[in-house]
């Protein structure tokens, strides 16, 4: 834990990133961005949009935004085509949005195969090049014979939104799923075409923890948990009758054979772990779990899968020595088939694993998880079904330390435990049901309302990046574009338009 520590403090830059800081290059790109609007520079100003919605979703300071909801719709009335055709929409016809089109990520595969158990025509629009990253979902949608693939061809932004909507025109659907980033603006502009249309629209609200752009352009929310229910509810500030629920299940790739450990195993008990390595950063308390388990437990070999920074983890792990206990690999397409031979699962902290949660479950592993219970996004058991008793989340580190205590030493406690996991995940086939009654009759389960202090968790994020990842510059400069631009602003059209960027 010392050796930790010291990794912190020399990781800290001489000035810490606070909300103060955040908020004002916030404005600061809001002003820019309607400077971008006010000389027609409609494509400019969704380029940084997206930046700044990036920047929020870091930080999670508030979780929406009224004028740039606003100034989107604005731009979408500018730039999509004026003659609107008359929309007849057929019932059966679903069209799906989809901004990341990528195997055993987010929830396309779930939502797609709801789509075909209900028999619906499916409009598949995807961003994805690299048609590997999507191979189980082309091959899903090439079998049913319903499917029509669209990949969009334009990248200038203006011809992108327009090639998206008279897609969407000829196939006449009933309805759009939307399931997108949170800095997304040409899906907003897009489905901001569609108001006041016949056709419902649907946000799969896949960043339920995060801001997000998006409230605006669709009708309803689909939530997966309560926590993102109240967030929507209370710091979204989206009407009730626009929210729904419906849980998901973890996609698991039965065709993936198993790759190997990049160790010997033989005599050992691998524990498991993975997710975004943002997740483990913040404080110590993942790092104190993982050194505990190996000082009490010879035979024991910690296994964490999963991508980002990865600077902090490794110093972790060579100033504790433990390079021969503590591996590192990033993510592997055959991670169920890994968590199958791992004895149980440590979930992440500062920040759960939601994913690595219900695959952990799926594979019969317990998902040991710690939380304090200021951070209510991390209850794991929002994630599951049948989920009265709260016996995988614990509260206190004595609380863990004995869990694991019990895991490890007692065989038969262990059985139980394990066996107590079975019907814990919807099943595909209920999850078609009630994506039909979703999406048709905008039925839903209720969901428990309890209060979110944000700056508590909003903190985290803080913490991340002023120990660890020093990655704040890095955001706002993602394109060059914007660079140019900000220079025009400042030097050749100053005094025109200082009202917008003073």
């Amino acid at each position: 834990m010392g050796k930790y520590k010291n990794m912190r403090e020399k990781n800290k830059r001489s000035k810490n990133i606070d909300r103060k800081i955040v908020m004002k290059d916030y404005e600061k790109l809001k002003k820019i961005s309607k400077a971008c609007y006010f000389f027609g520079l409609y494509s400019w100003s969704m380029d940084i949009i997206s930046i700044a919605a990036r920047l929020m979703y870091n930080f999670n300071i508030i979780y929406c935004d009224d004028e740039f909801e606003s100034l989107l719709k604005n731009i979408s009335a500018k730039i999509t085509i004026k003659n609107k055709e008359t929309i007849l929409c057929n019932k059966k016809r679903v069209a799906f949005y989809d901004y990341f089109s990528l195997d055993n990520r987010g929830l396309t595969e779930q939502y797609l195969q709801g789509l075909i158990d209900n028999e619906y025509e499916i409009l598949f629009i995807t961003f994805q090049k690299e048609y590997e990253k999507m191979h189980n979902i082309l091959k899903k949608l090439e079998l049913y014979k319903k499917a029509k693939i669209h990949f969009v061809k334009n990248n200038n932004k203006n011809l992108l939104c327009n090639e998206i909507i008279n897609e969407l025109i000829k196939f006449q659907p009933s309805k759009i799923l939307y399931h997108s980033a949170p800095w997304d603006t040409v899906g907003y502009i897009v489905l901001s075409y569609f108001d006041k249309s016949p056709i419902d629209r649907f946000l799969i609200n896949l960043t339920d923890h995060a801001f997000g752009l998006g409230r605006d352009c669709v009708d309803y929310f689909i939530e997966f948990r309560a926590y993102g229910a109240n967030i929507s509810l209370d710091h979204r500030n989206i009407d009730n009758n626009r929210i729904l629920m419906l849980p998901y299940y973890p996609i698991q790739d039965s065709e993936i054979n198993f790759l190997g450990f990049p160790f010997e195993t033989e005599g050992k008990r691998i524990i498991f772990s993975g997710g975004s390595l943002y997740k483990i950063y913040g404080c110590s308390v993942f790092f104190d779990m993982v050194k505990y388990i190996l000082d009490a437990y010879p035979d024991t070999i910690f296994y964490f899968l999963g991508n980002g920074s990865e600077t902090p983890l490794k110093k972790y792990i060579l100033d504790n020595q433990l390079e021969n206990r503590f591996f590192y690999s990033k993510e592997r397409k055959d991670i169920n088939e890994v968590i199958k031979r791992c004895y149980f699962c440590l979930n992440t902290y500062p920040l759960i694993g939601g994913l690595m949660s219900q695959l952990a479950v799926a594979n019969k592993k317990i998902p040991v998880t710690y939380t304090d219970k200021k951070y209510p996004v991390n209850n794991i058991n929002e994630l599951f079904i049948n989920n009265e008793n709260d016996e995988y989340v614990f509260y206190s580190l004595d609380d863990v330390y004995d869990e694991i205590k019990k895991l490890m030493e007692n065989d038969e406690y262990y059985k139980q435990k394990t066996n107590r996991l079975k019907g814990k995940l919807i099943s595909i086939s209920e999850f078609s049901r009630l994506l039909f009654q979703v999406i048709e009759k905008k039925s839903t389960s209720f969901y428990n309302r309890y209060n979110i202090d944000l700056n508590i968790f909003s903190q985290v994020y803080f913490d991340q990046e002023n120990h660890y990842l020093h990655n704040y510059e890095n955001i706002f400069f993602i394109n060059k574009n914007i660079l140019i631009f900000i220079i025009f602003i400042k030097y050749t059209v100053k005094k025109i338009i200082n009202k917008f960027i003073k």
